[in-house]
């Protein structure tokens, strides 16, 4: 659970919204609670274990932005998260993600700061091109960022969004090609062509 979500699961979002103003003392005493849980049980688990990578949960945005901006995320989360990956990294973590409907992208910068380095699931509907987020970002990780919603259309559609942007991230790395949240309810043979296409752009064994 990462800090935006252990604070909204506490306070709900509105009242979040209100807290950064109202209660910062409050928010930041809670974000130590999260920081030391965190640590704490990472610390007995990590040595017991192999984690292929970690990641913090979310769900901090909405359709044209976070639900919170920059300079909140700076002074109330930044701190929190280089500190909680720094003591991941002494652990032998190397890897660390961030699960966020929504349009993050003014915050990308932000989460690569602390040491984020990857971002599930760049939402189509949202303004998430991948494209764009790759020639940006080149060395961030995209994990989905393939329009859900081709699906529910036709073998063109799906044929369409796959070649438009699986090649082109493809080629440079540290690209999962997935859907950009859960399957929708679609005809079976749109979701066995999307496999089919995906598959088709993995190195051959």
């Amino acid at each position: 659970c990462g800090l935006y979500a252990f604070w909204r699961n506490l306070w709900g979002e509105e009242r979040l919204a209100y807290a950064f103003y109202d209660h910062p003392d409050t928010l930041f005493d809670q974000a130590r609670v999260w920081l030391e849980c965190n640590a704490a049980l990472a610390s007995k688990i990590l040595p017991l274990c192999r984690a292929d990578y970690v990641m913090l949960h979310e769900d901090m945005a909405f359709k044209t932005a976070p639900l919170i901006g920059p300079e909140t995320f700076r002074r109330f989360m930044l701190p929190f998260y280089r500190e909680l990956i720094g003591h991941l990294r002494a652990l032998g973590q190397t890897r660390f993600m961030v699960d966020s409907d929504g349009n993050n992208l003014v915050l990308l910068p932000l989460f690569i700061e602390a040491g984020v380095r990857g971002l599930y699931s760049f939402e189509a509907a949202a303004g998430n091109d991948i494209r764009e987020v790759r020639r940006e970002f080149p060395g961030f990780m995209i994990w989905g960022g393939l329009d859900k919603r081709v699906l529910l259309g036709g073998a063109d559609d799906v044929r369409r969004e796959i070649e438009a942007k699986v090649p082109a991230v493809w080629e440079s790395g540290g690209f999962i090609p997935a859907l950009d949240h859960a399957t929708p309810p679609c005809p079976q043979g749109n979701w066995e062509l999307f496999l089919e296409l995906i598959r088709a752009h993995f190195p051959s064994e």
